[in-house]
């Protein structure tokens, strides 16, 4: 080992003491990770330090299209969290306070995180902001981590900060400020990374990241995930497909056939280990979407006829922070971004002429390719037939050009596979361990490329400041008078409120009354409000109705004097209703897991103990 030296040659005590330091540094340095941290990260570490910078600024963009809903949401989320609603299902003062089942519907994993940054001590928008500063982080080092596989480290790092900087991307944190959609990009280029070692490397460890990937996006966005769904699926059929076929051309139909069997059962394991552990949000959603007026949800705004995009609209430089609308009357951008353009036709040049490219970085670059095609023709109305065929699904989608949340990762894979020539340069006779010195030295040469990626997206980066307002119940009740949005009614509720006995109260900032007797004779004092509960003091000289100001759902108990007591639903307004017999008692209504909802939590509980059995458990038995 360079630096040791044995200390009888040491001609004084002060050479000893230095070559005593040489060596101790020399360990350290070698045994430090920091060393051997690929530079290629600190590139995009600052590239999303870049892009996310107009976070900082103490204003906000809360006239992006849902940038309010995101504030509001987790600000009802952390008040549930502080009641004790863990997981938090109810949205305490939705509808004019009256209450919905928001994250019942909504899947939480965004919320999740920004809850964790409120809870460190920063405030509601200042957690949204952090949300979508790690949403730019975490998308371009899974990308990274994705490409890296057949593009080298070159061709990685331009798949990565393309991805970070498309344009779609930008629309969705700073015109839409579609949080969940955001978290979601983050999420996809791991999940496709896990399920290729799937195939080509079949593990017990494989099929927990495998599963934990796929079980995140199902927690992040609905329509993000019906399309990467099917994506997902396509992408697994190639591996599939291409793993077997290479297995026949190497060893005969015998191996190919276990092959095959043995990637689609560990693939079939892995997707429902991923139903389990995400079990605690689709269950009761489903649950949910049974208790709703669904109705509400399919609207005029969303019908997916109205949202095609015209051919030219890919390649136009317009920038807008309005909504999308007919026609070419858009005041958004569906560009795919000109660098990402270029050099992702550049890839299919590398892939048709230059021998470099082959194998399985041909195919995969094939793939996108054929995919970034497809997923640009069912953005357009030659489309119209197969939304049609999709029926209700096509309605969660809503938009088509929602697909450009995948035609950005296809098309950053295409523009890193199109630098491959540049950042792994043929030696023919060179081993694979002195080939990637070679591509470590042509790096430099892609720094100026790097700059144009970032330097390109600059214009866009650039949001509509608001003035600041308070996150609070008051400023939320506000918000729904004024936009009538977050919003929503149950199956039981026959008129739709347009307010609320609460809206003065919510407005003056003054204490909730949650309920009243039904009774003239009766009073009700609201002691606590919280946000899925609520308690009060009732009296009475004869048996009266409680109505408390929440909408019934599947969950909502009641408790008199600490014993269960019956719950029943008023007509026409849906809300809920106690009977309290004569005399002065405590009233407790609390909103607790339904069955199914109980049964979700038991499913995800027992998925996660056998993903991390599956992924302790083999290093265990590793031998020393």
């Amino acid at each position: 080992m360079r630096g040791i030296t044995s200390t009888a040659t040491c001609v004084s005590p002060h050479l000893c003491y230095n070559r005593a330091i040489t060596l101790t540094f020399d360990v350290w340095r070698m045994k430090n990770p920091l060393f051997h941290l690929d530079p290629n990260l600190i590139l995009i570490i600052c590239a999303a330090i870049l892009v996310s910078a107009a976070l900082l600024s103490p204003n906000f963009f809360l006239e992006a299209h849902d940038a309010r809903h995101s504030a509001y949401f987790l600000m009802q989320f952390d008040q549930d969290v502080h009641d004790g609603g863990i997981p938090p299902r109810w949205s305490n003062d939705s509808n004019y306070g009256y209450g919905y089942c928001v994250f019942v519907l909504y899947p939480p994993l965004a919320f999740i995180v920004g809850e964790a940054l409120h809870l460190l001590g920063l405030g509601f928008v200042d957690a949204i902001k952090g949300v979508y500063a790690l949403g730019f982080l975490f998308s371009g080092l899974t990308m990274y981590w994705f490409a890296r596989r057949w593009l080298g480290s070159g061709g990685a790092l331009v798949a990565a900060l393309i991805y970070m900087v498309a344009p779609y991307h930008l629309v969705d944190i700073y015109v839409r400020g579609a949080l969940a959609e955001f978290t979601a990009f983050a999420l996809f280029p791991w999940a496709l990374a896990a399920f290729h070692d799937l195939v080509e490397r079949p593990s017990a460890r494989h099929v927990a990241l495998a599963a934990l990937s796929y079980g995140l996006v199902v927690l992040t966005h609905m329509a993000a995930l019906l399309m990467f769904t099917v994506f997902l699926g396509a992408y697994i059929l190639f591996l599939v497909g291409y793993r077997t076929w290479q297995t026949r051309q190497a060893r005969g139909w015998r191996p190919a056939w276990s092959t095959f069997l043995t990637a689609t059962s560990l693939v079939a394991i892995a997707l429902l280990l991923a139903l389990a552990l995400s079990a605690g949000f689709w269950l009761s959603m489903l649950e949910g979407t049974t208790a709703i007026d669904q109705g509400e949800f399919i609207v005029a705004r969303a019908d997916w006829r109205r949202f095609f995009v015209y051919f030219d609209q890919f390649f136009s430089p317009f920038w807008g922070y309005g909504y999308a609308g007919d026609g070419h009357s858009d005041d958004m951008s569906y560009q795919l971004g000109v660098v990402g353009v270029v050099l992702g036709l550049l890839s299919l040049w590398a892939t048709s002429k230059l021998t470099r490219l082959r194998g399985p970085a041909r195919a995969q670059t094939t793939f996108f390719a054929a995919a970034t095609v497809v997923l640009l023709l069912l953005m357009m109305t030659v489309s119209a037939p197969l939304w049609q065929l999709a029926g209700s699904l096509a309605f969660t989608v809503q938009f088509p050009w929602r697909l450009l949340t995948l035609s950005s990762l296809t098309l950053a894979f295409l523009a890193g596979a199109a630098i491959v020539p540049l950042s792994l340069p043929e030696t023919p006779g060179r081993s694979r361990r002195s080939r990637g010195g070679n591509e470590d030295k042509a790096l430099p040469r892609l720094a100026p490329l790097a700059l144009v990626i970032v330097l390109a997206s600059t214009p866009y980066i650039v949001p509509q400041w608001t003035a600041p307002i308070p996150i609070t119940p008051r400023t939320l009740v506000e918000f729904e008078l004024s936009h009538h949005e977050i919003l929503g009614t149950m199956r039981w509720t026959q008129a739709k409120p347009t307010t609320s006995p609460m809206v003065d109260q919510y407005l003056a900032e003054e204490p909730l009354v949650k309920g009243r007797a039904l009774s003239d004779d009766a009073t009700a004092e609201t002691l606590r409000v919280g946000g899925h509960s609520a308690d009060f003091r009732v009296q009475s000289s004869n048996d009266t109705g409680l109505l408390v100001y929440t909408q019934y759902f599947p969950g909502w108990s009641a408790w008199i004097d600490g014993q269960p007591a019956p719950v029943s639903i008023s007509d026409p307004d849906g809300l809920i209703v106690v009977d309290v017999p004569p005399g002065e008692h405590l009233v407790q209504v609390r909103l607790v897991e339904s069955p199914a909802r109980l049964a979700g939590d038991g499913l995800s509980a027992i998925g996660l103990v056998i993903a991390i059995a599956l992924l302790v458990v083999p290093f265990l038995k590793r031998k020393p």
